[in-house]
């Protein structure tokens, strides 16, 4: 957490530098508060069950820097959720269990505007593609059929996942879809079925261009 304090004041310190110098800077420099929705979509063979994404939200601050050629990082704080559900060979009973994650990711992309017009970029279409680290910081777990709940041990502290979008400016509002593939385990999980499980997730993000 204090970690987190001390990244997101050093975003906010250069923000302010960049208002200061806005002649200069703000050519190169975008300051992008954004949120929008998620949904998870989960991969892998999970032979005893099933897992389902559902929609989930995320916000933050964004920095994009440079010009026709830009890298794209920030700080995103996000939450998405899954159901899990498994069948007891055994017995043919059904356990469900509602999870909910938070975690902080923290992108690093490289862009090429394909289109931009206008001296001041009044509208910009975008490619990008890169990784993001993202962090556990949450991890909530209910059952609804009262079978024993995961554990934020159930799930991996820290993940590099492969990033591709695309979006567009117009004038300083910006609309980004990104597709995230995870490129380690989700689980690193005592139920030795979830740990070949990967956790993708599809973005849409509305954001707004400040200082510029």
């Amino acid at each position: 957490w204090t970690k987190m304090k001390k990244l997101i004041l050093a975003l906010i310190i250069l923000g302010f530098y960049s208002y200061s110098f806005a002649g200069k800077i703000n050519k190169y420099l975008d300051i992008i508060p954004n949120l929008g929705l998620n949904f998870s979509e989960i991969k892998g063979d999970y032979n005893v069950g099933t897992i389902k994404g559902h929609l989930g939200a995320h916000a933050g601050i964004n920095l994009r820097i440079g010009n026709r050629i830009y890298v794209n990082t920030g700080v995103n704080f996000y939450r998405t959720s899954n159901e899990i559900s498994e069948i007891n060979m055994n017995t043919s009973q059904i356990s469900r269990w509602e999870n909910t994650e938070t975690y902080l990711r923290i992108p690093a992309l490289a862009g090429y505007k394909l289109i931009k017009i206008g001296k001041d970029n009044q509208f910009n279409l975008r490619v990008e593609g890169g990784i993001c680290i993202q962090l556990l910081q949450n991890f909530k777990s209910v059952s609804n059929t009262g079978s024993k709940p995961f554990t934020q041990d159930d799930l991996k502290n820290s993940n590099v996942n492969a990033v591709i979008g695309a979006g567009f400016d117009i004038f300083n509002i910006t609309c980004d879809v990104h597709y995230q593939a995870g490129i380690g385990k989700a689980f690193e999980s005592s139920r030795p079925n979830l740990n070949e499980i990967r956790h993708n997730v599809i973005q849409v993000s509305l954001g707004f261009k400040i200082f510029n």
